[in-house]
């Protein structure tokens, strides 16, 4: 896409030294903010250490471990929708709405695939390591597993 647009290329433009300056002095102040946000979602598990023991510690870690497979999966289809929406909403002709539907109906495909298996690996991997207090937590994969497949069905074509 960024090829053929002529973004990625040798024949692209290069920012001056000023325009440097300015990314720069816009993007300064984020910086600390990245580092407290790292700090931030990483004091969980610092402040889990010094609550409880080493074991309790890695339970929690290793179940959330298998919680973001989902939300990558989820993120990385994310990625590309603004793209590919007002793509769809700019350029499409009469078929704009099923197409957009029919991604629509791929990415939720991918969720309850994405579920399936993490619910099926977890299970395993519970017993595997004998975290058993988080086999409960599986119930509400279940409860998602049937979510996702209610509205995968409701915007299904019938003909």
């Amino acid at each position: 896409y960024y090829v053929r647009r002529g973004l990625i290329s040798r024949d692209a433009r290069r920012y001056t030294r000023a325009e440097y300056r300015s990314l720069l002095a816009y993007s300064l102040p984020l910086i600390p903010t990245f580092f407290l946000g790292w700090v931030l979602s990483s004091s969980d598990i610092w402040v889990l250490r010094s609550l409880s023991s080493l074991g309790e510690t890695a339970d929690y870690v290793f179940a959330t471990k298998i919680v973001s497979v989902v939300a990558l999966v989820q993120q990385s289809a994310l990625v590309d929708w603004p793209r590919f929406y007002y793509a769809k909403m700019r350029d499409g002709g009469p078929t704009r709405d099923a197409e957009i539907a029919a991604r629509v109906r791929k990415f939720l495909l991918l969720h309850v695939v994405t579920v399936l298996g993490t619910r099926l690996v977890a299970t395993y991997a519970y017993s595997l390591f004998g975290a058993h207090e988080y086999r409960a937590g599986l119930d509400y994969l279940g409860w998602l597993e049937e979510h996702l497949l209610m509205a995968l069905s409701a915007g299904s074509d019938p003909s």
